[in-house]
């Protein structure tokens, strides 16, 4: 039971830490698009033909 149960928890801390890591990669993620979508529109040359 020790040879499950053992190999068992540490498969679930890591994964509970890879998903804490990609919630901050989330947050961040939204936050940059976030700034991004409120910020002023970039205003593009006219096209030459």
């Amino acid at each position: 039971v020790i040879f499950v149960a053992i190999p068992g928890v540490l498969i679930l801390l890591a994964l509970g830490s890879w998903q804490v890591q990609r919630l901050m990669w989330k947050n961040e993620a939204n936050e940059f698009r976030q700034i991004r979508a409120n910020s002023e529109a970039v205003v593009l040359p006219e096209m030459v033909e």
